[in-house]
């Protein structure tokens, strides 16, 4: 990985200053839209051990016979997002009580916006994430035409764009009939008091901005980070919290090393989420996802997901 998380631009100086600000970069890069979302949860106490264990086992008791190719959540490493953010987790009770008005209509669709010449200079990269969307949410994906970046959002004594601004303009642009109208860029961005964040969403108002500046290369891990990443926001985005369960796309991240660590996949749980969401079949949906897999020189995934289908964990 020749970029490191850690490399900041601007910014608190010193190691100390240096680490805190790696860390808070990257709870916003790749959990930005949880973090817009705690106003909701500001006034809840936080559970105690014991009553995160029984919700644990709860939602293990839910899954019990579908989740054997899944590996539940264990104690988190020194660092990791679960040893500094203790979070409440989210049922599938929770998910739908929440989210029950916010389903989409059967025309809905996800729209792809590349900005400046990210679809000149990434024309693959941008028509896999658009195939991806259709294949991972099971709803029509589509790639906008080429969008200039939004008046006033480059820095010009940082190098970067400043992604909550982006994130402001694009939410007022939002078209009719789009759930989630997500901006891509291969340029740095940043955020108010952090040096860099890999992106922002809102699940409000179905909007978020990411770059793929700092996710490296080669083209095979550029690839399999841009969609983990792409499936952890826009699933943020369709209201889907940090999994707390297993080991799954959706748990947070405090650094690269550990996203790297989790699976490109949603968890039973999570996937029952957005199943429901949606209202499409798992199976077939995975049968595609499959296909995809295979297409991109995935295989290690496709064979994951063969061996849900086999054990019929889903």
């Amino acid at each position: 990985m020749p970029t490191s998380p850690a490399t900041l631009r601007g910014g608190p100086r010193g190691a100390a200053a240096t680490a805190g600000a790696a860390a808070l970069a990257l709870v916003a890069a790749l959990a930005c839209t949880a973090a817009l979302r705690a106003d909701d949860d500001e006034d809840e106490p936080p559970l105690s051990p014991k009553q995160l264990q029984a919700k644990k086992e709860l939602v293990y008791k839910a899954f019990a016979g579908q989740d054997a190719d899944w590996t539940r959540m264990g104690k988190a490493r020194a660092g990791d997002w679960l040893a500094r953010f203790k979070e409440p987790g989210e049922t599938f009770d929770e998910y739908r009580e929440e989210m029950e008005a916010d389903r989409p209509k059967p025309d809905s669709r996800i729209l792809l916006v590349p900005l400046g010449d990210f679809a000149k200079d990434h024309a693959d990269l941008l028509e896999a994430m658009r195939e991806y969307g259709e294949a991972f949410f099971a709803t029509r994906t589509e790639v906008a035409p080429a969008h200039a970046f939004p008046a006033r959002t480059w820095v010009e004594r940082r190098g970067q764009y400043n992604a909550d601004r982006v994130l402001d303009a694009l939410a007022k642009e939002v078209p009719p009939g789009v759930i989630a109208y997500v901006a891509f860029t291969d340029q740095d961005l940043f955020s108010s008091g952090l040096n860099f964040v890999f992106g922002l969403g809102s699940e409000g108002s179905r909007v978020g901005v990411y770059s793929t500046q700092r996710l490296g290369e080669p083209r095979e891990r550029l690839l399999w980070r841009t969609l983990q990443l792409m499936n952890h926001e826009v699933g943020h985005i369709f209201g889907v919290d940090h999994c707390i369960f297993y080991e799954c796309s959706m748990n947070g991240s405090n650094s690269l090393d550990e996203s790297d660590r989790h699976p490109i996949h949603f968890c039973p749980l999570d996937e029952k989420k957005l199943s429901w969401f949606f209202g499409f079949e798992l199976p077939a949906r995975d049968r595609r996802l499959i296909e995809y897999y295979r297409k991109h020189g995935l295989g290690g995934e496709a064979e994951f997901l063969e061996r849900v289908l086999k054990h019929g964990g889903k």
